[in-house]
């Protein structure tokens, strides 16, 4: 459930900065003045839940500059980049897109059969169900953004393990 409540929240800041395009230049700005390697949100789209790969990481990687923004913005969006554990989930979930995105990635291409992408589906599988031992065992490093993050803060990796563990 936690992780579904992090998923609403970020949709809302993404669409509050992109939906506007006052708002989308004002935040692109700001990004330049900051020196951010990337200036813009990727839009996400119900419709493209796979986009969702793209976007988190991006929202995690910008998440100081959308901090400034919404504080001056939109202060009721702007906490929940304030709290550590919804940015733990954050992170936790970019990682997962991007696994996913790459997943789906090689599923694709002109040299795929039905006999290869079963093959890649049931590895990942496998890696699922051993990704989960070692969280059972306090090892996140298979997520190397929520290991940096929790890393970096100082934050105990118990906090957020049932979290990944029931996801």
């Amino acid at each position: 459930m936690k992780i579904l409540l992090t998923c609403f929240q970020y949709v809302k800041v993404v669409n509050f900065i992109t939906a506007r395009p006052l708002n989308h230049r004002l935040f692109a700005n700001l990004c330049s003045e900051m020196g951010a390697e990337q200036k813009h949100l990727l839009l996400c789209t119900e419709v493209r839940w796979l986009s969702r790969g793209r976007v988190v990481p991006r929202v995690f990687e910008l998440r100081d500059e959308l901090l400034l923004f919404l504080n001056e913005h939109n202060r009721m969006l702007a906490q929940f980049l304030t709290d550590e554990m919804y940015v733990a989930r954050l992170a936790y979930l970019a990682d997962i897109f991007s696994i996913l995105n790459s997943l789906n990635l090689s599923l694709q291409g002109p040299d795929t059969n039905v006999l290869k992408t079963h093959d890649k589906v049931d590895a990942f599988r496998k890696k699922l169900r051993i990704w989960k031992g070692r969280c059972e065992e306090g090892t996140y490093d298979m997520f190397p953004l929520l290991a940096d993050f929790l890393t970096v803060n100082n934050i105990s990796m118990g906090v957020i393990a049932s979290t990944v563990l029931n996801h």
